[in-house]
């Protein structure tokens, strides 16, 4: 009776701390993306303990054109919690704008006059970005799962793309 008791108590103090370690903001996250042009190591960092202001990046390959390329994003992010009665999931909408740089060594393009005009060898990309995503917290593991969109546009080298969706599956530290 008393190791059904002692087993019981511990169980429960294991549910408890698991579910208050799942529901507690995050301070770093690192992980994966997927996404329509753009795959990689995704990283998210934030700066104050309110978990509102931060920073992400992404150290990707890229897929623009006819070969492939690297890419190199960076966000400043403000991500806030998502209150609805009727949602009881712990999404939170994340809004950014950042910077990033890119290089392919061939097969990158632009498009004019709707034809295909290629650049030479060794293209340097660079451009503004813009950053809107739904991030789940998931509650059995220190996972985050976000779906995000990424409107960008190129001021050096443009190129023939400008959005890019994306999924990510980062693990956060608290």
């Amino acid at each position: 009776m008393k190791r059904v008791f002692i087993i019981s108590c511990l169980v429960g103090v294991f549910a408890l701390s698991n579910t208050i370690s799942v529901n507690a903001q995050y301070v770093t996250g690192i992980g994966l993306r997927g996404g329509k042009f753009n795959s990689g190591v995704s990283f998210k960092y934030f700066f104050d303990a309110n978990f509102h202001n931060g920073i992400e990046g992404l150290i990707a390959r890229s897929k623009i054109g006819t070969d492939y390329g690297w890419v190199a994003k960076g966000f400043y992010v403000l991500q806030l919690p998502l209150m609805d009665a009727r949602l009881q999931a712990p999404f939170d909408i994340v809004l950014g704008g950042g910077v990033h740089g890119g290089y392919y060594k061939s097969g990158y393009y632009y498009i004019e006059n709707d034809q295909q005009i290629p650049y030479a060898l060794d293209v340097y990309t660079f451009g503004f970005d813009a950053l809107i995503a739904l991030e789940y917290k998931l509650p059995i593991a220190n996972f985050t799962l976000t779906v995000d969109c990424n409107p960008f546009i190129e001021v050096v080298n443009k190129g023939p793309e400008n959005l890019d969706f994306g999924l990510s599956l980062r693990y956060v530290f608290r």
